[in-house]
């Protein structure tokens, strides 16, 4: 399948060019948002003046899109237990209610085509509470369930899915390796057999990894799945 157009939100993370580079070699047309640096249409998910100014855009420029590889900014890491109100308002707003306002206005201005297929890339502390990532653990928690709402609601018209992440060596997170590497006086590769001897297959998934696992339900290969979470963990999350 040659998809019509597919749309990478986030588009200059390190990810979301793993993904561009293999939908390329695919043929496939990709547009892209981005908040700095270069893409297709501007997105800041923080905003919701910017939110909106995407979608008229999108309304102007494209003939809607048949998948969307969903990538939203990083949630940064927390063992806060309790957060304050405030804090919590804030953060739900710039990770989950802002982000789902976007697709909630793909879909109604109708640039989400039918049958499309919508993949989020999520992260495992939706599978199992994570120390050291208290909002990370509720947020992420949240996105499965509007993820699997979403599916039941909204089929057969369209699909939605998540592809949830444990360690990926993006380079933003090799020089952090790196540097801590630095910090035990060890190689790399020392630093990393630390790091992963309680992941079975004993590796981070490499950005090609999880490219391979995004670009197949982004096409047909999506067509009898939906509701679906999918780990990228090389086997980290033991439970059923």
């Amino acid at each position: 399948m040659k998809y019509k157009e597919v749309l990478i939100t986030c588009g200059n993370s390190g990810i979301a060019q793993g993904i561009k580079k293999v939908l390329t070699d695919n043929g496939d047309s990709i547009k892209t948002t981005y908040k700095n640096g270069t893409g297709d249409f501007k997105l800041d998910f923080f905003s919701r003046e910017s939110i909106d100014l995407c979608i008229e855009k999108m309304k102007k420029e494209s003939n809607g899109f048949d998948a969307v590889a969903f990538i939203i900014p990083r949630i940064e890491p927390s063992a806060e237990v309790f957060p304050s109100s405030e804090k919590w308002i804030e953060t739900f707003e710039k990770y989950f209610i802002n982000p789902l306002h976007f697709l909630e206005k793909m879909i109604k201005n109708k640039i989400l085509n039918n049958q499309a297929s919508v993949v989020m890339l999520a992260g495992i502390s939706n599978k199992q509470a994570m120390t050291g990532y208290a909002i990370n653990n509720t947020i992420r928690l949240a996105w499965l369930g509007q993820m699997k709402t979403m599916s039941l609601a909204l089929a057969p018209t369209y699909k939605f899915n998540s592809v949830s992440l444990g360690g990926v060596m993006t380079e933003s997170y090799t020089r952090k390796l790196e540097i801590k590497a630095a910090q035990n006086d060890i190689s790399l590769s020392e630093q990393l057999i630390k790091e992963t001897d309680n992941i079975p297959l004993n590796k981070y998934a490499s950005v090609e990894n999880v490219a391979n696992v995004v670009v197949p339900l982004l096409g047909s290969f999506s067509d009898h799945i939906t509701g679906q979470n999918i780990l990228v963990d090389g086997g980290f999350i033991r439970t059923y």
